[in-house]
C-alpha cells in the first residue's frame, strides 16, 4: 500500500532525525489520525498490522527504543497496555469505531476490511477499557 510505504518513510525520517544513542532523551510526540497511528507504530516496531491494535479517538501508541536503534510496542493483548491506550478516556459516542482497516475492499461496501489483531481480544480489550465503552 502507498500509504504504508510513506508511513515507513516517515518512520524513517525520525529515525534521522534523532538517532540512537541520542545526547537527549526527549519523547517524540506525533498526533495524526488513525490510519497514520496504526501505520507508523508498524512501520516503527516493524510489526504486522495483526499486531496493532485499532486506533480509538485519542488512542495512544507509546513506542520505545532506549539506547537500541529498534523500537518496541506492547503487545496487544495487554491490558492497559500502550498499544492503543485508551485509559485516560472516560466515555466517547457509541457510533465511534476503532480502526485497523488496512484489509482488501470489502466488494458489498467497497471499505478496506478489518486488518488488526483477533476481533474477539481485541473486542474484550475495548470493552473493558475505557470504562464507560
Amino acid at each position: 500500500m502507498d500509504s504504508l510505504k510513506r508511513l515507513e518513510k516517515a518512520v524513517q525520517g525520525i529515525e534521522k532525525r534523532y538517532p540512537i544513542p541520542s545526547e537527549s532523551r526527549q519523547p517524540i510526540i506525533v498526533v495524526t489520525h488513525a490510519a497514520a497511528c496504526i501505520g507508523l507504530a508498524k512501520a516503527a516496531a516493524k510489526s504486522t498490522l495483526q499486531e496493532i491494535n485499532p486506533a480509538g479517538p485519542c488512542s495512544i501508541f507509546r513506542l520505545d527504543r532506549g539506547q537500541s536503534p529498534h523500537w518496541s510496542l506492547d503487545h496487544y493483548s495487554i491490558s492497559n497496555g500502550m498499544n492503543g491506550y485508551l485509559g485516560h478516556l472516560r466515555e466517547w459516542g457509541t457510533a465511534t469505531i476503532p480502526w485497523n482497516n488496512f484489509g482488501p475492499k470489502d466488494p458489498k461496501t467497497g471499505h478496506s476490511m478489518y486488518s488488526g489483531p483477533p476481533r474477539s481480544e481485541v473486542e474484550h480489550l475495548f470493552k473493558t477499557t475505557p470504562p464507560n465503552w
